[in-house]
């Protein structure tokens, strides 16, 4: 099953889950079984913590995670005292967290591991240029709970999303979560801006992405990437009516988005990628009612969907009719699975 939701055009993949207990470290064990099985040089790090006998907030024990031999981990010194592989270190890294220093290290054999210790995307990118000096040629981050901020474009080559009923106990609450999350994976990338815009855009605002962009079919302006830095000079310069362009390399959040949409209900909003998203679907449909768009720089592959139809917290939802809720919202092309009972919908 897992051979199928993980292709060969996606050697770096990052899996998020849309809550605690949705399935998040079966699906991360089956592609680490998958990965050994294929002859893959694999390492796995994670943006959060993983692989813990026990939730820190219910105290329900947790499927530990698995590591077969040979692969490349970037964990904390505390997480190492807790984990049962035999292993190599490779290197201690600079960098100290609450659990201590980050080690790289090299199973000796098959056993489980706790995670912990690359709290940020840029340590994930200084770990994975270690990784790939050790030899690593796929690589597979735990995104966290709620999390996907490691899902960066620049970073990871596709994304794996876990859905569960933990959740919420109402399955429409739970569809409602997807769609929102599925929203910014779906948006369109700069190919589709107006010709009266795209011009500029890939003529100057591509060379600078860390500045905010404003601009028309007859040029444009930056400001440094700090919103608020300069928040009253951008809203100040955005014309009322006609096509314009803004670029945002921060966050795009609800309250932005209604104070731009009174200025010109029409703009052509970019953003880096989708991790820029801070908006349900119900906040931007107005925008899009009144002719606004939005994009991103980047896109990023959705590989696949799994599902965990059963709750920890005691109840459960039909399977068959929890897939037949989560496919109608999805991308018709996206595998949906449920990692329990091994059924692809």
């Amino acid at each position: 099953m897992f051979k199928e939701i993980w292709p060969a055009s996606a050697p770096r993949v990052c899996i998020a889950g849309l809550a605690k207990n949705v399935g998040k470290t079966t699906v991360l064990n089956g592609l680490l079984a998958e990965g050994e099985r294929r002859g893959y040089s694999m390492a796995v790090a994670s943006l959060g913590v993983d692989g813990e006998k026990y939730d820190v907030w219910s105290y329900r024990e947790k499927p530990a995670v698995r590591l077969p031999p040979h692969t490349l981990v970037a964990t904390a010194e505390q997480a190492l005292q807790e984990s049962e592989v035999e292993y190599t270190i490779l290197q201690r890294l600079a960098r100290s967290t609450p659990l201590g220093s980050i080690y790289l290290i090299r199973t000796l054999n098959a056993g489980t591991c706790k995670l912990a210790g690359t709290p940020t995307t840029a340590d994930l990118q200084e770990v994975w240029e270690h990784f790939q000096y050790q030899g690593a040629t796929h690589l597979l981050i735990d995104g966290a709970y709620d999390r996907v901020t490691a899902a960066q474009p620049n970073l990871v080559d596709g994304l794996i999303l876990s859905v569960g009923a933990s959740v919420h106990p109402s399955l429409q609450e739970v569809v409602k979560a997807m769609e929102d999350r599925l929203l910014p994976l779906s948006l369109p990338d700069t190919s589709h801006l107006p010709l009266a815009l795209r011009a500029y855009y890939e003529d100057e605002v591509a060379k600078y992405p860390e500045q905010i962009w404003l601009w028309t079919e007859q040029g444009g302006q930056h400001w440094p990437g700090i919103w608020s830095l300069a928040e009253g000079s951008i809203l100040s310069e955005i014309p009322h009516v006609g096509e314009a362009g803004l670029y945002l390399p921060g966050a795009l959040t609800t309250e932005r988005l209604q104070q731009l949409s009174k200025i010109n209900p029409t703009l052509h909003l970019v953003l880096r990628d989708h991790t820029r998203w801070f908006l349900e679907a119900c906040d931007v449909q107005p925008f899009y009612r009144r002719g606004g768009h939005c994009y991103v720089q980047q896109q990023l592959p959705l590989l696949a969907v799994t599902m965990n139809a059963d709750s920890c917290a005691g109840y459960f939802f039909d399977p068959q009719e929890m897939a037949a809720a989560l496919r109608a919202v999805m991308p018709p092309d996206v595998p949906l699975v449920d990692v329990l009972r091994q059924q692809r919908y």
